[in-house]
């Protein structure tokens, strides 16, 4: 009966994550991700205690400043079928989660995309079709060979594997919390490939601008 009772409410905990976890990214589709919001987001692990409402609002138009410029850019699409290389990074408009927009994800060796979806889930690697059948607008940045291969080693020995809390708290050199656009800026970053980031807080739409080397747009439908 214990172990019954035990079960019940590690049900019950698991789906109110997933039901708080909805709510939020619905609120921020709406545009009305509020302070009491927010509080509860923090409450969660996902924000650092340390960082007001008012900053927050203030990264995710700055967020939404990247985001314009994404769709801005006057970058040609180079390849007309896209294949995925290791190390191409991706930036998606089709997900929200806790008051910011966008979602990225890296590939790596074998062709398959890594990326950390969010609070409740672990970090996983899916295929192409996977990726472009739940993120239909995204936009593919990639890098030279040589240093798709150096991020690839460095993901695959550090990250791969791991079961990191969900959380943009922490420093931006640990693990553990991770989110999504850290893990793939760790990679870059580790391996001398992008800069540091003095907010402490990798937003998805800026990430690409973090990345010191030189890329190419190869897919986008954003």
């Amino acid at each position: 009966m214990r172990h019954f009772k035990f079960l019940l409410l590690f049900l019950f905990s698991v789906g109110s994550v997933f039901f708080v976890s909805n709510n939020f990214a619905q609120a921020t589709e709406l545009g009305s991700f509020t302070e009491e919001d927010f509080k509860e987001a923090q409450e969660l692990g996902i924000y650092d205690e340390s960082m007001t409402y008012e900053e927050f609002v203030e990264l995710e138009e700055e967020n939404q400043r990247h985001y314009e410029k994404l769709k801005s850019d006057e970058d040609e699409i180079t390849i007309q079928s896209y294949f995925p290389r290791v190390g191409d990074v991706l930036t998606t408009s089709s997900s929200s989660s806790f008051g910011l927009t966008g979602h990225n994800g890296v590939v790596v060796a074998g062709g398959d995309i890594l990326h950390f979806p969010g609070m409740g889930q672990s970090i996983e690697t899916i295929t192409w079709n996977e990726w472009i059948n739940e993120y239909p607008e995204t936009r593919v940045d990639r890098p030279s060979l040589s240093v798709g291969h150096d991020v690839n080693y460095w993901l695959t020995t550090n990250i791969m594997g791991t079961d990191p809390d969900y959380g943009t708290g922490g420093s931006l050199d640990s693990l553990d919390p991770n989110y999504c656009s850290k893990l793939v800026w760790q990679g870059f970053y580790n391996t001398g490939h992008a800069q540091w980031v003095s907010s402490g807080l990798i937003l998805p739409y800026s990430l690409i601008d973090h990345i010191t080397v030189p890329t190419s747009v190869v897919y986008n439908t954003m």
